[in-house]
């Protein structure tokens, strides 16, 4: 949608307004997760959408009126990985239609690590 023209009365969002909210949805569980690059390096959350953009992944689908996610990201030792997402998941979703009107199809969590005393790499994907 970031390449189309408008058409009389449309709003175009950009992939960074879609990572802002994705990155203030995170920072609401930051003491159970963190967000990494796909190397798996921990990252704070960005200021701006654009920089989020580096660890967050936006895909357009435009025959839904819909956005597909992809998030890189660490989770604390001991924290209930399914249940964690899922909250998350919920989270992005309400907040993304709340503010852009569009639906979430999509959103993949890639979990590059665990973190306890030492982060520990892994490489588990995520669906919801």
């Amino acid at each position: 949608m970031e390449n189309s023209l408008p058409q009389k009365g449309e709003t175009i969002f950009r992939d960074a307004v879609f990572a802002r909210i994705v990155a203030e949805c995170g920072s609401r569980y930051a003491r159970e997760m963190i967000f990494s690059t796909p190397k798996g390096k921990p990252v704070r959350p960005a200021r701006t959408g654009k920089e989020s953009l580096s660890y967050i992944g936006v895909e357009h689908v435009d025959a839904m009126h819909a956005v597909n996610y992809r998030i890189f990201v660490i989770l604390r030792f001991g924290v209930s990985m399914r249940a964690l997402l899922e909250r998350v998941a919920d989270a992005i979703r309400t907040e993304t239609k709340r503010v852009t009107g569009f639906d979430v199809n999509r959103i993949n969590f890639h979990v590059t690590g665990v973190k306890s005393k030492n982060l520990v790499r892994r490489d588990l994907e995520f669906i919801y």
